[in-house]
């Protein structure tokens, strides 16, 4: 009897620790104290993932390396492929990413009466993985991947309830 509770235990722990890839932080602006739910992960090669709902209404995605030793090149966007079926470098609408040494971000779409219209949003919700693959700024290459277990939970506690179709 004591090995099933075990089993039963680990199965569980690991159910959790599968769910647990995505969560949602608060970001507080220390100018205007407002608040931003922001779903986010962190994957074991040290780099992040956060969408948030900007106070214009703009879904961003903010990609973040945490290693001081790899800073992403400011001259061109990294390219994320979601599954198979999404590659881009460009935020909607072809806007050019905003990139910093630390981070870099894109435009997902924008919320319009409760709805977005936003491939890319979509694919991140239903999808099974994303991969970055960037230019770093010594001129070498790298890329990383996050799952996508859990995302669509974390974004729908993040972004609220919208209605995400990809047109």
């Amino acid at each position: 009897m004591h090995r099933f509770q075990l089993l039963l235990v680990l199965v569980l722990m690991g159910a959790n620790a599968a769910r647990a890839e995505w969560s949602v932080v608060v970001h507080t602006d220390v100018d205007s104290a407002r608040e931003t739910r922001v779903a986010y992960t962190e994957n074991p090669d040290g780099y992040s993932l956060e969408v948030y709902l900007d106070s214009n209404g703009a879904i961003r995605s903010r990609f973040s390396t945490n290693k001081v030793e790899q800073r992403l090149s400011t001259s061109m966007c990294p390219t994320y492929q979601i599954d198979d079926r999404l590659i881009s470098n460009r935020s909607i609408n072809e806007a050019r990413c905003l990139a910093e040494r630390q981070w870099a971000e894109f435009v997902l779409g924008y919320v319009k009466e409760q709805k977005v219209e936003s491939r890319a949003l979509n694919a991140v919700k239903n999808g099974q993985a994303v991969t970055y693959r960037f230019i770093l700024e010594t001129g070498g290459y790298d890329e990383t991947r996050f799952s996508l277990s859990g995302s669509s939970r974390a974004l729908t506690a993040a972004l609220g309830d919208l209605d995400v179709t990809a047109p």
